[in-house]
């Protein structure tokens, strides 16, 4: 046996060989039994040399050379190398078992003279090294080596120097019609690192219905086109991370599907997937209008007294324009006054409850029209209006051709226990106005006035182009990621002076803890294509009071690391840098209360700290203090939009010092089973006039919660132990819930609760202590308190 006197050499860049030598067994002392068996041991291996990625093969092979069979079993235990993969065993005239570190294999008794067994172990050189193997034989007819080194065996693996040469071909119209061009590029990419050492060939069979080809190369050359075959060729050396191209322009002759697909040809050359050399388009005959019409409204709730907006609009998504006059009407709910109609692009008039509207012939292709109709609530109830097409004119669906507003009888008279906003104030409250100011510095003065306006959210998804793309189930490399936190920190990589960098994030489960840094971070789009947020989950399980002592498993946001972790530690999710945006995510705590001893049992889903965040169709689930926006200091302004999004938990769920709206989305209270809860906990800086704003919401709750028992919130007192300690800078939080529909769980007399330090809640100052900034109007519902 060899043995290494360094054993920490293998990190270094010369890998140890270690070597294990066969021995066979001795026989008892004293006159020996006649020996009629006598087998001899051996190992191979089929390459002394490979490169990563190659495949090696060991054979252990036993034969009896004696003149009798074996009395007994042998028994044949092999070293498996280490820095291997896909490992594969056959023996033949034997049994193995599971090959680890080590292989053991029995050949049963009666192994005849001249007779032999074998075992084969195949794998994959997953790294460079040295790949040692030794085999030890014993058995009562003491087996052996025919010699110590023949039952040893030793491959160098060295990393591959190969070109590796992927093509792929794309079209740039999946749907056409006749008549249209279309331009198919086919790229060959090495993405290895040597060059390529032989002539790569690129035979691309053409559909035939196709006119007026022509064809330009990039690092390659083409032959004429002959029949529906166009042959390119590109010449050896094309080095690594280098490209050619081919693009191919014609037009689309007749109707019908047109494949082309292309077969590449040379040393290390092939398509990624069959899928990616082949294209279509579906070509149809001719073109056609198709007007497809929309109503909606401009709110989901209203007071007697308001005046709702509905829009009609009717879109040409069809593949010609309008040839004959489009006719629509639209039916007018009841218990409304006041209607003004205002048509663009069409003519309207009124008969009763019905808008009859027509558009001229010619609305061209993507071009719309649009109705604007304008009216009074005049009574409670649900005011349903409804778009009937006519005359070439469809809904996609009867969803979209309808909507619902609930009118309420009218505003609560406003109490000392439940203030309410009158209608001039709350005219002023609205989300621009509450975003208006912010990323500096306190007193509001200072704070520099940019008008930002996120309310149309982050966008269409589907025209993004990602950068990054992660996948819990692909693959790894300068672009694919996946962990959400590797795209992240690739994205931080290029620093914070280049464009929104877009980072799609395929539907998954994603169980980790993700930072996004204040310092050096670009702006970052984060997102899933599939619209349904909770296909989508980003989800760790740290509490507050979950213990770390080495105070490395908390959020990397958290800059005082602590055992507990605490509740900055606990965030799965954290946002530090500006100029955030994710849209069709889900982002979880799934903390189990009680996990760890404590009282404070706080598991954060997302923290935000920069300014100008936005969110829209996210779900934010957790238990306590599920929704965490803060700000890098209590000078700091930090503005947080939160768009048609659901938010869960029991205690305190929505809270911090930040600014933020939440608009048009469902705030569910969970069942704590001790028959209390709240939903905000605002710590506003007392300069601050603008802390949450939540509008056109609905408050719910998990069945089994109790009716009445819910706090709409209460002031957070960041920072204040007690009573005794607030004074005239400590926070005083800032809350208004306004035209949004209440559940029965909130309490109807008194939805304030006093303040984390005890401070009694009271909507006029009383003596030293300023009032309370909790505000409602024009809210609805069973939990409103009419």
């Amino acid at each position: 046996m060899f043995i290494d006197s360094y054993p920490f050499r293998r990190a270094a860049a010369l890998p140890v060989l270690l070597f294990l030598s066969a021995c066979g067994g001795g026989s008892d002392a004293g006159a020996p039994a006649t020996v009629l068996a006598s087998v001899q041991v051996s190992q191979s291996v089929d390459r002394s040399a490979v490169s990563v990625g190659d495949r090696v093969t060991w054979t252990m092979s036993a034969s009896n050379k004696g003149p009798g069979a074996t009395s007994g079993p042998v028994t044949l235990v092999m070293t498996v190398p280490a820095n291997i993969s896909g490992i594969s065993v056959t023996a033949t005239g034997a049994t193995c078992g599971p090959a680890v570190s080590t292989l053991t294999c029995t050949i049963p008794a009666g192994l005849a003279a001249n007779a032999s067994a074998s075992v084969v172990l195949s794998a994959t050189a997953a790294g460079v090294d040295k790949l040692a193997s030794s085999v030890m034989a014993s058995g009562p007819d003491a087996p052996t080596c025919v010699a110590a080194a023949s039952c040893a065996a030793t491959t160098t693996v060295t990393a591959a120097t190969l070109p590796n040469v992927s093509v792929t071909a794309s079209v740039d119209k999946a749907s056409a019609i006749v008549g249209d061009k279309l331009t198919w590029s086919i790229k060959a990419l090495n993405s290895g690192n040597a060059p390529s050492a032989g002539a790569v060939t690129l035979s691309t069979s053409l559909p035939a219905n196709i006119s007026g080809a022509n064809v330009t190369a990039t690092g390659a050359t083409c032959s004429a086109i002959s029949g529906n075959t166009l042959s390119c060729s590109i010449a050896a050396g094309l080095a690594p991370n280098a490209s050619a191209s081919v693009q191919i322009s014609a037009s689309a002759a007749a109707a019908g599907s047109l494949v082309t697909t292309v077969v590449p040809a040379g040393a290390n050359t092939s398509c990624a997937t069959p899928a990616v050399c082949t294209t279509s388009t579906s070509v149809t005959a001719a073109a056609v209008a198709n007007v497809l019409l929309t109503g909606t409204v401009d709110k989901a709730t209203a007071n007697v007294g308001d005046t709702i907006s509905w829009t009609i609009k009717a879109v040409n998504s069809g593949s010609a324009a309008t040839t004959v006059v489009v006719t629509l009407s639209n039916t007018l709910p009841a218990n409304i006054s006041s209607v003004t109609v205002t048509p663009a692009g069409a003519s309207c008039s009124i008969s009763g409850s019905s808008v009859n509207c027509s558009i001229p012939a010619g609305l061209a292709v993507g071009a719309s029209a649009s109705v604007r109709i304008a009216a009074v609530a005049s009574g409670a109830g649900n005011l349903v209006n409804t778009v009937m097409p006519g005359t070439g004119s469809s809904c996609a669906s009867t969803v979209v051709c309808s909507s619902t507003t609930v009118v309420a009888s009218s505003i609560v008279a406003s109490t000392a226990t439940r203030p309410q906003l009158d209608a001039a104030t709350a005219a002023g409250l609205t989300p621009v106005k509450y975003l208006a100011q912010g990323g500096k510095s306190l007193p509001a003065s200072s704070l520099p006035v940019d008008n930002w306006d996120p309310t149309a959210g982050v966008g269409d998804v589907s025209t993004f182009t990602a950068q990054f793309t992660v996948d819990a189930a692909g693959k790894s490399d300068a672009s694919n990621f996946v962990t959400v936190q590797a795209a992240i920190d690739a994205a931080v990589a290029l620093g914070n002076k280049v464009p929104p960098v877009f980072i799609r994030v395929q539907p998954g489960t994603y169980r980790e803890t993700v930072c996004l840094p204040s310092s050096g971070t670009p702006a970052i789009r984060l997102y899933s294509v599939d619209s349904d947020a909770s296909h989508t989950v980003i989800v760790f399980n740290n509490g507050n009071p979950t213990v770390d002592a080495a105070k490395t498993n908390g959020n990397k946001c958290n800059s005082s690391p602590a055992n507990p972790i605490g509740t900055s530690g606990s965030a799965t999710f954290a946002v530090n840098a500006a100029d955030f945006q994710a849209k069709n995510l889900t982002f979880s705590n799934d903390y189990v209360k009680g996990s760890f001893a404590g009282s404070n049992q706080s598991a954060v889903a997302l923290m935000t700290q920069g300014d100008k965040i936005v969110l829209e169709n996210v779900r934010l689930l957790g238990h306590q203090d599920t929704f965490y926006m803060k700000s890098g200091n209590v000078d700091q302004v930090s503005r947080v939009y939160v768009k048609n999004s659901y938010i869960e938990g029991d205690v305190d769920f929505i809270f911090g010092r930040g600014t933020a709206v939440l608009d048009n989305c469902t705030i569910h209270t969970l069942n704590t089973g001790n028959g209390t809860g709240y939903v905000t906990a605002a710590s506003t800086d007392y300069r601050n006039a603008y802390g949450f704003l939540i509008t056109n919401s609905r408050f719910t709750a998990e069945t089994g919660t109790p009716a009445g028992q819910i706090y709409l919130g209460r002031a957070w007192d960041e920072g204040v132990a007690s009573l005794a300690a607030y004074g005239a800078t400590s926070p005083n939080g800032q809350v208004l819930i306004r035209n949004s529909v209440l559940g029965e769980h909130i309490r109807k007399a008194d939805p304030w609760a006093d303040s984390t330090a005890t401070r009694p809640y009271s909507s006029v100052p009383a003596g030293a202590l300023p009032a309370n900034r909790l505000l409602e109007y024009g809210n609805t519902g069973p939990g409103n308190g009419n």
